[in-house]
């Protein structure tokens, strides 16, 4: 058996210990205690086994304001961990969101950020396209990363929370501690309006762009668990 074989071995272990049958539940957990000596696993190993983390391309290598709260909004309402991931190569920099949760939850997740920074980076295209076509290229940008901002104020509204059972959060807080300790904060990218007076139209009209944004729920066992689209 593999490693992977061997926790999930233990792992089978471990829930039939749950069992109302005294006699059942300890025979199992004595087989699961003998499994993780023998093979040298630590309970934090077993329980971060539950979880795993799937990968989201960044924007950019330090991700905009509005890009990390539209990643933090959806790793929260599916019951996952977020966190951004650097790397340098020849090439030169990138960064990944890496959402950690226990499927089904955590592969929802993903989804939903893939098509949300889609449907944003669209938005945003459609508004400058409209609306920002006379201004200066900072001006420009700048503007546009406010509009992103109601747009995610709007859509946080429209996911729903799922709250995760104590042993996933478990896991998760496991797979985090063992597979990226020593985490730091990190400060996303703000660009300024040098002038505010159209902030407030901006803001407004993201906010009503992120209203039109359409959330399904998924129907039937081999349906894709939300389905996401936009109005208009």
């Amino acid at each position: 058996m593999n490693r992977d074989d061997i926790l999930r071995k233990i792992q089978k272990c471990l829930a039939l210990a749950k069992s109302g049958v005294a006699a059942e539940a300890a025979a199992a957990l004595r087989q699961a205690q003998a499994l993780m000596r023998e093979h040298g696993l630590s309970e934090l190993e077993v329980s971060a086994a539950r979880a795993l983390e799937l990968p989201v391309p960044a924007g950019a290598t330090v991700p905009t304001r509005h890009e990390a709260r539209l990643a933090g909004m959806v790793a929260d309402s599916f019951g996952c961990e977020v966190i951004l991931h650097a790397s340098s190569g020849f090439f030169g920099s990138h960064s990944t969101w890496l959402l950690i949760g226990c499927s089904p939850a955590v592969d929802v997740a993903q989804y939903t950020l893939q098509v949300l920074f889609r449907l944003m980076a669209k938005a945003r295209k459609g508004h400058i396209k409209d609306n920002l076509r006379r201004c200066g290229p900072k001006s420009k940008t700048a503007r546009a990363d406010v509009f992103c901002q109601g747009w995610v104020l709007a859509v946080g509204q429209l996911v729903s929370r799922v709250e995760r059972t104590d042993e996933q959060e478990a896991a998760v807080l496991a797979y985090v501690q063992l597979n990226h300790p020593g985490l730091e904060q990190f400060t996303p990218r703000a660009r300024h309006v040098k002038h505010q007076g159209h902030t407030w139209a901006d803001h407004a009209a993201g906010v009503r762009a992120g209203r039109d944004v359409q959330l399904h729920e998924g129907v039937g066992a081999d349906a894709a668990p939300l389905m996401l689209g936009h109005g208009g």
